[in-house]
């Protein structure tokens, strides 16, 4: 892979940062995927349904905390208004988490009645706002060390997240302990603070330069963010997620367990390859940016790259899908096998689509995003009338809806960065 994106791209420094974040996390995802065939066994369906509301909820929330402000860390020039941007991220962090657990204890019997958890269950409701603050402060840690191009430090933290969560995860599973999913995202996600921390001294980082003057100057320039790209980040992490709560609501928390599987496997490539292209891209977009450099020739063959990867996914999952996870997994999951048969098509337009979302971004484009992730949010409300829908039917009104929307994303993205370069005078 290394070799082939040397080929690809004249900038031998991008290939190999793609390349380090890659390898991180391909590393740090194959712990838990090489686990599901063990934790498949020691969890029962029902249990990973609860857990996939769980994350959804921790996925959907996520996006308030730190009003996307921790985005912007890698498009200053100097450090200072960084460490501004990245001091206001953790404020706002921290007190969102309280707004969210105010709103728990007061609405707590309606929240857990509209998702379908259980009152025995409703830990899962009162850790997610805990899981939510502990990844978004890693989150906001993550964006320093890619502005520092310390790609490495950032790979490696992936891999400590993944191993601490994996051994929970296996501890308590043979303990028995059903909180022991929930459990593990939370510990790797403390590990995931702990190694970024200690990441962050060795880089001699600090807080000189921040004061409470630069923080509001930070606020007012970047105020694009909040205003045009909470609400559609927010519409967006909804729209991936609200599905799963919808499966728990009008099918079963078996059925939302199964499901779960199909998912998880199939966002392996987005996050092995996927998400580690989009990270470098940060770093990448924003130097060509303040360098006055076109985009386009290495957007494409990044393009052609992910397109290849999608359709040789689809061809392993449309022909032994079902048998594999059967092998795999257990004979009581090949039905998730058979599921992801259908969403395979939607996973593979993901591939392409969500590595290039950071264009917006980096082009100051938010708007343009909000406005297509508004209408992607109505497609996906638009779901909860077909609750009368066999499963099956249901999970192809999904992908339908998914792969539209995604098809459009990528219409947009590839306008704005074919303008920027348009403007570009060699």
């Amino acid at each position: 892979m290394l070799q082939y994106l040397r080929k690809q791209f004249k900038n031998k420094t991008f290939a190999a940062n793609v390349m380090t974040l890659t390898v991180g996390t391909v590393i740090a995802q194959l712990v838990p995927v090489l686990l599901q065939p063990v934790l498949r066994r020691l969890f029962a369906p029902e249990e990973f349904g609860l857990f996939s509301v769980y994350m959804s909820i921790v996925g959907i929330t996520t996006i308030f905390y730190s009003l996307r402000y921790a985005q912007t860390i890698n498009i200053p020039k100097n450090d200072i208004e960084a460490k501004n941007i990245f001091s206001l991220s953790l404020v706002l962090s921290f007190a969102f988490t309280l707004v969210l657990y105010l709103v728990i204890l007061l609405f707590e019997s309606k929240i857990l009645s509209a998702m379908n958890i259980p009152v025995g269950k409703k830990h899962y409701l009162y850790l997610a706002p805990l899981s939510s603050l502990l990844f978004s402060v890693f989150h906001i840690i993550n964006f320093w060390l890619i502005r520092k191009k310390e790609f490495r430090l950032s790979s490696l933290n992936k891999i400590y997240r993944r191993s601490a969560e994996g051994g929970v995860h296996i501890f308590t599973g043979l303990a028995g302990k059903s909180v022991g999913l929930v459990l593990g995202d939370l510990l790797g996600n403390l590990a995931n603070i702990v190694s970024g921390t200690h990441k962050l001294r060795k880089i001699n980082f600090n807080f000189s330069g921040v004061t409470p003057a630069r923080i509001k100057y930070v606020v007012r320039r970047y105020i694009d963010m909040p205003k045009y790209n909470v609400i559609p980040a927010l519409l967006n992490s909804v729209s991936l997620f609200l599905p799963a709560i919808y499966i728990n609501s009008f099918y079963s928390s078996t059925i939302a367990g199964e499901f779960h599987l199909t998912t998880m496997l199939l966002n392996v490539p987005i996050v092995f390859i996927g998400k580690s292209i989009s990270e470098a891209l940060i770093q990448r977009l924003s130097e060509k940016r303040q360098n006055n450099e076109k985009m386009w020739p290495e957007m494409k063959k990044l393009t052609g790259f992910l397109l290849a990867i999608g359709i040789l996914m689809g061809i392993v999952i449309w022909s032994i899908g079902p048998w594999l996870f059967r092998i795999v997994f257990g004979s009581e999951w090949k039905v998730s096998g058979e599921y992801a048969q259908i969403f395979v098509l939607l996973a593979i337009v993901r591939l392409v689509a969500s590595p290039f979302n950071v264009a917006f971004v980096i082009l100051e484009r938010v708007r343009l995003f909000a406005i297509w992730q508004i209408f992607y949010f109505i497609g996906i409300v638009i779901l909860s009338l077909f609750s009368f829908l066999s499963f099956n039917s249901f999970l192809w009104l999904l992908v339908g809806i998914g792969c539209f929307f995604y098809l459009i994303n990528i219409g947009f993205i590839y306008n704005i960065i074919k303008k920027h370069d348009s403007l570009i005078i060699i």
